[in-house]
């Protein structure tokens, strides 16, 4: 039988610290049709040398260095331009895969999805910390683009997708990750996505991972709120299943963020509690997190300025860039 080639896609930026520790595993995996793709975004450490090193001992890997710094998303973009197998599988610079992640997948996989896998953690030394990514949410199975417009389960470092979606995907919108605006925008097309229940990564968190954030909680919610407005931006413009309720939320994400009490945001996560919120994080209910709606960001800044930043971005109310489409 034959198998198709799978290109891992990594993206590298000063990497140097893991990097062996991560190369070493891509190259035991145990699925034998593989190709392994390195855009490094102009490293300042040894990482370029690190690559060229295992390029030269191994014909399976094929690196390359920016001319100029492209950033996270246009990094992995580029680097998915480069593939040449019928499936990728993008791969951060500091985990470690099971060998037997890309077969898996592989297996799992039924035409043309996409399917991830679950992660457990390890810290800056590779040991194993408690709990995986099921344990802190509802792992995503499906084709329903609305139930990603708050939060998103899959992530890149767990999945395989077909090249050919790349189609969908010329470029990803400012604030998003690349990861889950091909989620959305292929389940906005129909695309199902399948969750294999098994832990095939090993997650590394440490403190200057792309995705992890600063340990003051005023930034980290700065943070989550910039990246929510601008996604949801983003989503209210895509045509497909999920625009209308994208602009609904929108419309009333900036009534909850300039309001001191908002029963519209309220009623419509409650009335869409099913749906927006099945994806978020455990252990309340979805009623719970629904009413958690009702205070608006005013009164919380109100109550504790120090936790809850005001956010310049975000225009008022009555400017809101999006009206709802009949």
């Amino acid at each position: 039988m034959n198998q198709p080639l799978v290109s891992v896609a990594m993206t590298t930026y000063n990497g140097e610290a893991f990097l062996k520790q991560q190369l070493d595993s891509l190259l035991a995996q145990d699925y034998a049709h593989l190709e392994i793709v390195i855009c490094d975004d102009c490293s300042t450490d040894n990482t370029w040398a690190i690559l060229k090193d295992y390029a030269a001992n191994h014909a399976g890997i094929r690196v390359f260095r920016n001319d100029s710094q492209l950033g996270f998303n246009d990094n992995f973009l580029q680097c998915f331009a480069r593939c040449r197998g019928d499936l990728i599988s993008p791969c951060d610079q500091d985990d470690i895969w099971n060998p037997r992640k890309t077969s898996r997948l592989v297996d799992a996989m039924v035409g043309e999805e996409i399917v991830y896998c679950d992660s457990t953690f390890i810290d800056q030394g590779g040991q194993l910390l408690v709990g995986a990514m099921s344990t802190m949410s509802k792992m995503y199975s499906g084709s329903d683009p609305r139930r990603l417009l708050l939060a998103n389960t899959v992530s890149g470092h767990a999945m395989l997708f077909p090249r050919s979606l790349l189609r969908l995907m010329p470029s990803v919108p400012d604030g998003a990750f690349f990861d889950w605006w091909l989620l959305f925008v292929a389940t906005s097309h129909g695309v199902n996505v399948r969750y294999l229940d098994e832990a095939l990564v090993s997650y590394r968190r440490h403190d200057s991972a792309v995705t992890t954030q600063h340990r003051d909680y005023a930034t980290r919610k700065r943070q989550k709120l910039s990246r929510q407005f601008r996604l949801l931006n983003a989503f209210s413009r895509h045509p497909g299943p999920a625009q209308a309720l994208a602009q609904d939320l929108l419309l009333n994400w900036h009534r909850w963020y300039w309001g001191w009490l908002c029963w519209p945001m309220a009623w419509l996560m409650w009335h869409n509690r099913d749906v927006l919120l099945d994806v978020q994080g455990r252990p309340q209910p979805n009623w719970w997190r629904a009413l958690a709606w009702l205070p608006g960001y005013q009164l919380k800044r109100w109550l504790s300025p120090r936790r809850y930043p005001e956010l310049a971005i975000i225009p008022d109310a009555d400017q809101a860039p999006i009206k709802r489409l009949d």
